[in-house]
Formats: C-alpha cells, sequence, structure tokens
C-alpha cells in the first residue's frame, strides 16, 4: 500500500550507507523501505525539488 508522506518531521529510519551513492539511489533505497514512490520521498526530503536528475546536478 502506498501512502503519502506530509509534514516535515526527520525521518526515523537510518539505512546502511553506501559507498558512492548519488542522492537518487539514497532517495529510492528510502522511498522503497516507506512504501512510496521516489518523486514523494524526495518532495518529503526537500519540498522544493522538481525531480531527482534537477537535485543531482545542483
Amino acid at each position: 500500500m502506498i501512502r503519502e508522506l506530509s509534514g516535515t518531521r526527520p525521518l526515523p529510519v537510518i539505512l546502511k550507507p553506501v559507498p558512492d551513492e548519488l542522492l537518487s539511489s539514497w532517495i529510492t533505497r528510502h522511498g522503497d523501505f516507506y512504501g512510496v514512490a521516489p518523486l514523494t520521498m524526495l518532495r518529503h526530503a526537500i519540498p522544493e525539488a522538481t525531480s531527482l536528475r534537477q537535485t543531482e546536478q545542483t
């Protein structure tokens, strides 16, 4: 079941780090954990972001 994340509370999970991991992979892994789409997870972490590609280029 996919659920929407709301609010700006810190995330309670800490996944094991992956060497040389891109932000898109980190966002995807956390989204998978919570059962939400990567874009939903990205907007929870960085509300002003519109895409993973845009976030990695800045």
